[in-house]
């Protein structure tokens, strides 16, 4: 059992008996309340200090933050980079795990994207000073302006973790945070496998062919991993990917 440490009410969660692997739902108990959440509900889990991650790090056992670190890390020393002076965004940066590691490791300046006001808040109230800023924002319908200030950043890496395809963070969204990176950035990403099969048409996997065979996105490395467990108990594969920006990317080229 874990406090709920904003009222000091204890809560537990509990996952399906039976469960099969479509099942993506929990229920959170507190105070004699039962609650059904969806387990991609993140503004209303991210309300509830620790939830997220009692049940998708700890039960479901989510290795995607820790395999991303890892592997911006290494491809860093590969590559010649300085951890402590490399300038990181984290897109979808929801509660500020990837964020938290990436500091550990000695990364000094690390900026949270996101698009939930729910997940910027969690982090704030979490993990304060992680990020040196938490930007809230929907890059695929984000103003120059915005863009533009994104691009002051001088990122030299950006990490997305466990947030693309399936209709979680849209490809314009993607891209626009790649053409905000300086130079040839790094990209480190975990994505499902499902995303990367030749014949998905999810538009993520147009995007990522499109970007790949356009000569606008090198892949160093890629590797397959366990993401995390489903809740029937079976294992979830992701593929952990990690790339060089090698020329802006036409925002429209899913189009294209």
């Amino acid at each position: 059992m874990i406090k709920d440490t904003a009222d000091g009410t204890p809560w537990t969660v509990e996952l399906p008996e039976r469960a099969s692997a479509r099942d993506e739902s929990f229920v959170f108990v507190r105070d004699g309340h039962r609650e059904l959440i969806h387990l991609h509900d993140y503004a209303r889990i991210y309300t509830v200090p620790g939830l997220y991650e009692r049940v998708v790090q700890d039960l479901l056992q989510c290795r995607s933050p820790i395999v991303a670190v890892d592997g911006a890390i290494a491809a860093a020393a590969e590559l010649g980079r300085a951890l402590a002076t490399l300038r990181v965004l984290d897109l979808g940066a929801g509660v500020g795990l990837v964020g938290e590691l990436l500091r550990a490791a000695g990364v000094s300046a690390v900026v949270g994207l996101d698009n939930l006001v729910e997940a910027r808040d969690a982090c704030m109230r979490d993990r304060p000073g992680v990020y040196e800023d938490y930007l809230v924002t929907d890059l695929e319908l984000a103003e120059p302006a915005a863009i533009e200030h994104l691009a002051e950043g001088q990122f030299e890496l950006l990490t997305c973790v466990g947030a693309l395809g399936g209709g979680h963070i849209p490809p314009g969204a993607l891209i626009r945070a790649l053409n905000s990176l300086t130079g040839e950035a790094l990209l480190v990403m975990t994505v499902h496998e499902r995303w990367l099969d030749v014949d998905s048409v999810d538009p993520f996997s147009l995007a990522f062919r499109a970007m790949t065979a356009g000569g606008y996105l090198e892949v160093l490395q890629a590797s397959s991993f366990t993401h995390r467990l489903d809740m029937s108990g079976d294992p979830i594969t992701f593929r952990l990917l990690i790339g060089r920006r090698t020329a802006p990317v036409p925002v429209d080229l899913i189009l294209m």
